[in-house]
């Protein structure tokens, strides 16, 4: 076994242990008047919290492999999670019901507990196991915390709510009145504490609007479709009264533009499992354009202007990227005003039907490139930030 496996099973709770599963425990401690050592242990706890963060910090940043801190990080995280456990069953002890200083003690404990998890978890985000399900004290604990932070969010409001604040907040107060009813992760619970730390400085300054929070639900990928239907909704208001197609079209392409400039936080989103909120309202609004496109006739016939249309139409660039590579290099190289973006929809099409990639059979479909054009993962992003260095140092070579 080598030195960093060794090390990553280092045991940083000892005495935390001894105080919940020994000190503390109503089993060994039935006697009332011992509860002025209980006390004592509150304070022990509290001083070995810090002790406990500067280890943790310590030990999980000196490993050379990032398997053994993430097997550090999980032993701890899972042995917190048992302690949680432990407490929460205390309080339904008859020793404990009858003394509300026993309680008061072993509520402290709870809270420097759920302290330590708290601090392992954002800390430690890229080890913490965020995907295992919660306990159920722990859930417990979470549901008096976010029923207290809707009673003071929902204060500070004059009148009813908004309905998107009511959107927002809905699967926050279905997990606080039921938080025993659906499976839980950790990340979900994260999740909604950062949504009430986000939404609160909006709704308590002066003259804030909607659209800050329309903006800040985008911003925490928040691709609840309660939400899509509401943007979609508000979307189609404005765009229904429009006259012509080319009119609807300019204003899909105004607000493809505006989301797609909204910038979405990383590694944080409502629903794992599904796209993110971005990424639906623009396969919303693509689908929109290119069905109106689709009904109105073509502005420019590219094959008339192309003077040969047989050598126009055998024309064909095999790019070696994916789709998603080169619609975003399309887009740098719009934004470089490398080229123009004047006629964009036109040199999209045109760029669609004469272009393959390895992953598409046959030509690059247009709905497609759109699509990559205006919707970029981080993925994307730094597979093309490579390519791009690759670039350079190819140009480096002949300087």
């Amino acid at each position: 076994m080598s030195d960093g496996k060794n090390l990553s099973l280092q045991y940083e709770l000892k005495v935390l242990d001894e105080l919940v599963l020994e000190k503390i425990n109503p089993e060994r401690n039935p006697i009332p008047d011992q509860l002025g050592s209980l006390m004592g242990c509150i304070d022990i706890a509290k001083t070995q919290k810090e002790i406990i963060k500067k280890k943790m910090v310590g030990t999980a940043y000196s490993f050379s492999e990032e398997r053994h801190t993430a097997t550090y990080i999980h032993n701890h995280q899972a042995r917190l999670s048992h302690l949680i456990e432990r407490l929460f069953n205390y309080l339904d002890e008859d020793i404990v019901k009858k003394s509300t200083d026993y309680q008061l003690v072993i509520d402290q404990m709870i809270s420097h507990v759920v302290a330590l998890m708290r601090f392992l978890a954002d800390t430690f985000k890229d080890y913490f196991n965020y995907d295992a399900e919660s306990t159920v004290s722990f859930k417990r604990t979470a549901s008096a915390h976010f029923k207290e932070q809707l009673t003071k969010l929902k204060s500070v409001i004059a009148g009813t709510p908004p309905t998107l604040l009511e959107i927002a907040i809905a699967p926050i107060k279905e997990f606080a009145h039921h938080p025993l009813v659906k499976p839980v992760t950790f990340r979900k619970l994260m999740y909604f504490d950062t949504m009430i730390k986000t939404l609160e400085p909006i709704v308590e300054s002066e003259n804030w609007e909607v659209k800050n929070i329309k903006i800040a639900l985008v911003e925490l990928n928040f691709n609840s479709n309660q939400f899509l239907w509401y943007i979609i909704n508000e979307i189609e208001q404005i765009i229904i009264p429009l006259e012509t197609h080319d009119e609807k079209i300019e204003k899909l392409s105004f607000y493809l533009k505006q989301v797609n400039q909204i910038q979405m936080r990383n590694n944080i989103i409502l629903e794992p499992t599904e796209e993110s909120i971005k990424e639906k309202i623009t396969s919303w609004l693509l689908e929109e354009i290119c069905y109106l496109e689709r009904s109105i006739k073509p502005e420019i016939n590219y094959q008339a202007n192309t003077g040969n249309s047989n050598e126009s139409n055998s024309l064909v660039i095999n790019s070696n990227v994916s789709v998603a590579k080169f619609g975003y290099i399309l887009k740098i190289l719009t934004e470089c005003k490398i080229l123009s973006d004047k006629n964009l929809t036109q040199m999209l099409k045109l760029i669609a039907e004469h272009s393959t990639s390895p992953e598409s059979k046959g030509k690059i479909g247009y709905s497609s490139l759109r699509k990559k054009y205006y919707y970029n993962e981080i993925g994307t992003k730094k597979a093309v930030k490579d390519l791009i260095i690759k670039m350079l140092n190819e140009v480096n070579k002949s300087l």
